[in-house]
């Protein structure tokens, strides 16, 4: 029996193992980093479609006549991306305005995330107004100018 002959085809069959279990193991890292690439892009998308909502909040607190229903803005660029804020709903309810935004944060890649937002809007003594029952609006002062959350969670 020739042992080099037999060396030499366990030797191929080794190499053929380690090949194909480095095939599968760059192939599972490759799906996990496209995995997480496609989450980072979500995630920018959802803050850039909440950054619309926040400058949609701002525009109305500065400009009451805009509550009204219709695209507030349009494709606005924003870091690595862009979103857009349409008003779909204001309603009056009691002293409040209700007012329901959809807004789309769209990244580089052009993977689109969409989110709907109700606020209440009230107008207070002075003639201030204060958007509240939204928690990440930073948009209401504590009286002495600087932002808090005052007035911001119902």
């Amino acid at each position: 029996m020739n042992k080099r002959g037999v060396i030499g085809v366990l030797a191929l069959f080794l190499m053929f193992a380690l090949v194909v279990f480095g095939l599968a193991v760059s192939l599972v890292v490759r799906g996990q980093y496209l995995n997480v690439v496609n989450k980072t892009e979500e995630i920018k998308s959802l803050y850039l479609a909440e950054a619309g909502v926040e400058r949609a909040i701002w525009k109305l607190k500065e400009d009451p006549s805009l509550q009204k229903t219709g695209v507030l803005f349009q494709d606005v660029p924003l870091g690595e991306g862009s979103y857009t804020v349409e008003i779909t709903n204001v309603e009056v309810v009691g002293n409040d305005t209700s007012i329901t935004f959809v807004s789309w944060g769209a990244t580089g890649s052009k993977l689109r995330k969409k989110i709907e937002v109700k606020v209440l809007f009230r107008n207070i003594s002075g003639g201030e107004s204060v958007f509240y029952d939204y928690a990440l609006f930073w948009g209401n002062t504590n009286g002495g100018g600087s932002l808090s959350l005052n007035n911001s969670v119902d």
